[in-house]
């Protein structure tokens, strides 16, 4: 689907045209200009090449969905990619690409499914476009800031799932399949948000970006935010990196103390046994005095031997 929100500057009226009619409204430089392509048609994917001129290679990467974060400059545009996260979801971590190209007075946004921060700049624009339209560079700042805001509630999703495997250090039952999945989404979230910091710090610092200067204080604030989720994400990965080596260590340990246990019994019991069993009955007759004698010594024998592997704390 494509939505199209053309806002003229100086009437202060939002008009939504049809995409015959896009090309007079970017012509008009008075206007600022916002389509947004969700689940987009063949045809309406096509406005990126046809009617903005969008370089192949920018329309190829906006198809294609294995881009990480990024921000390239081109002649009259600058093409980013960002992710989104789904805020509902708590149990996993599900991000989705989020398309950008913005130009001096056009935002175009492309994503594959509905992003609840999209939803909800659209709403805003709705209800009061010249809050966001009055600038390309400010709508952009209206989007990336709602996105960015909503993927706090899946980092305090896997936060919580790293609270639970820490929790449960030393538990036999811990599932190490279940921790293996959290860390290759810890992982990935921060990687999404190290390159998010990169393009962002192009938007808030870089003066050849489309971003006036009276703006770049509000990307800067973006930027923080950004960064303060990647540090979040840095922090868990290092709290279940420790609650898995500290998991294998106690199953270590678990495993070292049944052997000692097998070595001490063998050791203390068995042996002496052994060496009982290999006496000649014919010569010792161990219901005899002899034989009682050759067993207390190898009763006592035993709890010696248990005894000094209790003191080294073999069990």
């Amino acid at each position: 689907m494509i939505r199209i929100f053309s806002y003229s500057r100086e009437s202060n009226r939002m008009e939504t045209p049809s995409i015959a009619e896009l090309p007079r409204h970017l012509n008009d430089r008075g206007r600022t200009i916002w389509v947004d392509l969700a689940n987009p048609t063949d045809e309406e994917t096509g406005v990126l090449g046809g009617i903005f001129g969008f370089h192949i290679l920018t329309v190829e990467d906006c198809i294609d969905d294995a881009w990480l974060p990024k921000e390239d400059q081109y002649d009259g545009y600058t093409y980013a990619v960002f992710h989104a996260a789904a805020p509902d979801r708590q149990d996993r971590l599900v991000d989705q690409k989020l398309d950008i190209f913005v130009g001096t007075n056009f935002l175009v946004t492309h994503h594959a499914g509905e992003i609840k921060g999209i939803f909800d700049t659209r709403g805003v624009v709705a209800k009061n476009p010249g809050s966001l339209l009055r600038s390309s560079d400010w709508l952009l700042h209206g989007v990336l800031n709602t996105v960015i805001d909503y993927c706090k509630p899946a980092v305090e999703g896997l936060e919580a799932r790293v609270d639970r495997v820490a929790e449960a250090v030393g538990d036999a039952s811990l599932d190490l399949g279940e921790t293996v999945d959290l860390h290759r989404d810890l992982t990935t979230f921060r990687s999404i948000t190290e390159h998010q910091r990169q393009a962002l710090e192009r938007f808030a610092y870089s003066e050849s970006s489309f971003v006036s200067e009276e703006n770049r204080d509000y990307f800067r604030d973006v930027h923080d935010h950004n960064r303060h989720l990647h540090h979040r994400m840095v922090q868990a990965i290092e709290r279940l990196t420790w609650a898995i080596d500290s998991t294998r260590a106690a199953d270590t340990r678990r495993t070292q103390s049944a052997v000692r246990w097998g070595v001490a019994v063998v050791t203390g019991l068995l042996l002496p046994l052994l060496g009982l069993t290999a006496l000649d009955l014919d010569v010792v007759d161990v219901s005899g005095r002899v034989g009682q004698v050759a067993i207390g010594i190898t009763l006592v024998y035993a709890a010696a031997v248990l005894a000094i592997l209790k003191q080294k704390r073999w069990f």
